[in-house]
């Protein structure tokens, strides 16, 4: 029997790109992020995202939201450290895609990684699932920049080198009450 890819849909509300917009700006002063405008504000939709939905769910957390603490953690959960990867997509998550961490990140501390997909155009964000830092090194592909990848019967590069596993591969959002 397969495992069957189940998702968290959180509604992307206006307050919540008014603040990651704000976010975006402050944090580009302090020169925090690289990469374009929009995969920069759909992680901190990502980030605002998770918080909503572990309000609504009363799990309690410690949000990291001081400028300049690159990378200490995002969030702990029943003091685990939880680092959040968001990636901004196009389309509804598939079964077929890879979640992934880029090499500069992968050595950060944490106990588990949590990948959210977010779509700006469609007010989306997709809490897709949760993997144990251990789980994720152990299960997760290296692939190095420049590796030919085939998709929908298309080839494309890989722009930086990173390791990733298939969404299948990962926890559903509400392991959380297991941690």
């Amino acid at each position: 029997m397969s495992k069957k890819f189940e998702w968290m849909e959180i509604e992307i509300t206006e307050d919540m790109l008014i603040e990651a917009r704000q976010n975006v700006k402050k944090y580009n002063t302090f020169n925090l992020f690289c990469g374009d405008y929009a995969q920069k504000l759909a992680g901190e939709v990502g980030r605002l995202a998770l918080r909503k939905y572990l309000i609504g769910a009363s799990i309690p957390f410690v949000e990291d939201t001081r400028i300049g603490n690159k990378d200490e953690f995002d969030f702990k959960i029943k003091d685990k450290n939880v680092s959040l990867k968001t990636q901004l997509v196009n389309y509804l998550p598939e079964e077929r895609w890879r979640c992934e961490v880029n090499e500069k990140q992968l050595n950060n501390p944490c106990d588990f990684h949590l990948f959210a997909k977010t779509n700006l155009s469609k007010n989306k964000v997709w809490l897709v699932g949760i993997i144990s830092k251990d789980r994720f090194d152990n299960k997760g592909i290296l692939r190095k920049e420049g590796e030919i990848m085939e998709d929908n019967f298309k080839k494309w590069a890989i722009k930086e080198t990173k390791k990733d596993v298939s969404i299948l591969e990962l926890d559903p959002i509400n392991a959380f009450s297991h941690l």
